[in-house]
């Protein structure tokens, strides 16, 4: 088990951190928005929301803000937020589902609450092939354990709903410190996909590698769908992003 997924380091308090300001804002106005009765939310790679150092993770932080709106907005609104919490590792879901009942996070009028032990690829089709309803959203959040699973043509088809709002976190700098040199061949098969083949290893800083990602992101999606990136910085050149879609 990675140190990162025992005690969060300074830019995955970060990163949890905006997670919170972006679903504060898009919760907010979902549940007060017309024509909307249900929000899908998914965290594709959860954890167990809970750190050694007592720290919440991003489904703490999801249910904790979906609890605190639902409840404000609740005269004015009937929209429902289904939570899905996925993880590979069923002991990690199993302390994540003990953890929100122990703290009271969750009630059924809310919406539902699912966890889910799948593959990301094979969870990822299922959301891809689901029946969209009239009126119905989805947010997906996606931390993933590296890159190698992450593919322009699945966000592309999480994405092709028009209805779907994506956040991915990468982390670019390790990716960066691996694009010139010494390249794994999970690395090489991800940048081939998103950049242009006269661009690989030619990124001059860890930002510029960040700024190249999500213009090919951009022309990869052809114009279809908005993306932008937030860069965190941990320490001098050491740079991740959040990718949104």
């Amino acid at each position: 088990m990675k140190e990162s997924q025992i005690n969060p380091y300074e830019h995955s308090d970060i990163k949890v951190k905006l997670l919170k300001l972006y679903l504060e804002k898009y919760i907010n106005i979902l549940a007060l928005a017309k024509g909307v009765h249900t929000v899908e939310v998914y965290d594709l790679f959860c954890g167990e929301g809970i750190y050694n150092n007592g720290k919440e993770g991003s489904p703490v932080i999801i249910l904790r803000l979906i609890k605190e709106i639902y409840y404000k907005a609740k005269k004015n609104s009937n929209v429902k937020f289904n939570c899905n919490f996925n993880d590979f590792n069923n002991q990690k879901t199993t302390k994540l589902s003990n953890y929100i009942s122990e703290k009271k996070l969750h009630y059924p009028e809310m919406g539902t609450l699912s966890y889910h032990n799948e593959d990301y690829q094979v969870l990822k089709d299922k959301i891809v092939k689901k029946n969209k309803l009239k009126g119905l959203k989805s947010f997906i959040f996606i931390d993933p354990y590296g890159y190698k699973e992450i593919s322009i043509i699945d966000l592309e088809g999480l994405l092709s709903d028009k209805n779907t709002e994506v956040l991915l976190f990468l982390p670019t700098q390790f990716m960066y410190r691996f694009e010139k040199k010494s390249t794994p061949e999970s690395l090489y098969n991800f940048l081939t996909e998103v950049l242009p083949e006269e661009e690989l290893g030619m990124s001059g800083s860890g930002v510029d590698f960040i700024h190249k990602l999500r213009d090919g992101f951009g022309d990869k999606l052809k114009g279809k769908h908005f993306v932008d990136s937030f860069i965190i910085t941990r320490n001098v050149n050491e740079f991740f992003a959040l990718f949104f879609f």
